[in-house]
C-alpha cells in the first residue's frame, strides 16, 4: 500500500469535528491519534505554540490525576492512551521549531496499513495563506474537511461553552462590544473558507453542513472524498456536548443581523442557504 491520504479537519469550531474525528479514529481503513487538537500548523504561524505547551502539559497533569481517581482505571483504555499520546506529542514539538518530518510520523504518514491518517484542529482555519498552501503540499494526497454550522447556532454553542458553569451574558457582551477575537475568528466563514479557495485547490477540499453531517448521505459522500471504504456510523453519539441553553429570539434576531455578512457568503457560494439554516431564522 502507497502512503495513506493526510486529511486535516480544519473546522469550524463547535460543528461536529469532534465527533468525525471519532468516527475515522474507529475506521479500520484509518489511524488517528486519542489526542485531538495538535495545534501544529497554527503555533507556528501564530507564535502561540508556549500557550498550547503549557495547555498540554496541564491536560496531562488533569487526565493523570483522573485516571489515579477511575474507579475502574485497570480496566481504563482511553486515558492512558490519550495521556502516552499528548507526553509524546510534546517530545516531538517544542511549540516553535518546524519539524514536518517528525509531525507525519507522528500522526502516522509512515504507515503501509492504513488508507488515511490526519490531524482535526479546527484553528488551522484561520492560518495564513502561505501555511496553508503549505499543508496542502505536505503529502502526495493531501485533503482538507471544513464543516459549517448555522453561524448563530455555532456562536451560541461556542458562547456556552465559553461561559463555562457560569452566566452567558458577559461573553454576550464581549461578543456584541467585538472584544472577544476568539469566537469572533471562528464565525468567519467568509474570511476563512474565501481564504482557503484561494490557496486550496477544490478537489482537496470537502465542505459539509452540520445540521446534514450526521446522515447516511453525508457519510458516503465524505468517505468517497477521502477514498475509504463507507463504515456505518452512531449518528445520535454526542461528543463534548454543552449544556442546552436555549437562545432567547430577540438575541438571536440581534446575532443574525451581525453575522449577516456570514450568511451572504454561504448564499453566495452554494446559490443558497440551507432550509435547516432559514427555518430557525427569527424576523420581528
Amino acid at each position: 500500500m502507497s502512503q495513506p491520504t493526510l486529511v486535516f479537519g480544519i473546522g469550524a469550531a463547535k460543528s461536529g469535528t469532534g465527533w468525525l474525528q471519532t468516527y475515522l479514529r474507529d475506521h479500520k481503513d484509518c489511524f488517528f491519534r486519542n489526542l485531538k487538537e495538535l495545534h501544529y500548523f497554527d503555533s507556528l504561524d501564530s507564535g502561540m505554540g508556549s500557550f498550547y505547551r503549557d495547555d498540554a502539559t496541564s491536560r496531562v497533569q488533569r487526565e493523570s490525576k483522573k485516571l489515579a481517581n477511575h474507579r475502574d482505571a485497570k480496566n481504563n483504555t482511553w486515558l492512558p492512551l490519550l495521556i502516552s499520546d499528548l507526553n509524546e506529542w510534546m517530545d516531538v514539538f517544542d511549540g516553535q521549531t518546524a519539524v514536518d518530518g517528525r509531525y507525519l510520523k507522528y500522526i502516522g504518514h509512515d504507515r503501509t496499513d492504513v488508507a488515511l491518517v490526519g490531524d482535526f484542529t479546527p484553528a488551522y482555519a484561520g492560518c495564513s495563506k502561505p501555511m496553508l498552501k503549505h499543508m496542502s503540499r505536505m503529502a502526495e494526497n493531501v485533503r482538507f474537511v471544513y464543516i459549517m454550522r448555522d453561524p448563530v447556532d455555532r456562536l451560541w454553542s461556542h458562547i456556552r461553552m465559553d461561559a463555562g458553569k457560569g452566566g452567558v451574558e458577559a461573553i454576550v457582551e464581549q461578543y456584541l462590544s467585538d472584544s472577544r477575537p476568539n469566537i469572533a475568528n471562528e464565525s468567519d466563514y467568509c474570511g476563512r473558507i474565501g481564504g482557503l479557495l484561494e490557496v486550496v485547490p477544490k478537489k482537496q477540499l470537502h465542505i459539509e453542513f452540520f445540521e446534514r453531517l450526521f446522515s447516511k448521505e453525508a457519510i458516503e459522500k465524505l468517505c468517497r472524498f477521502l477514498s475509504i471504504s463507507v463504515k456505518p456510523a452512531c449518528y445520535s453519539k454526542a461528543v463534548h456536548k454543552g449544556n442546552a441553553k436555549a437562545l432567547d429570539p430577540l438575541l438571536r434576531m440581534v446575532f443574525q443581523r451581525k453575522l449577516k455578512r456570514q450568511y451572504d457568503f454561504v448564499e453566495d457560494l452554494f446559490g443558497g442557504l440551507p432550509r435547516e439554516w432559514t427555518n430557525k431564522m427569527v424576523t420581528l
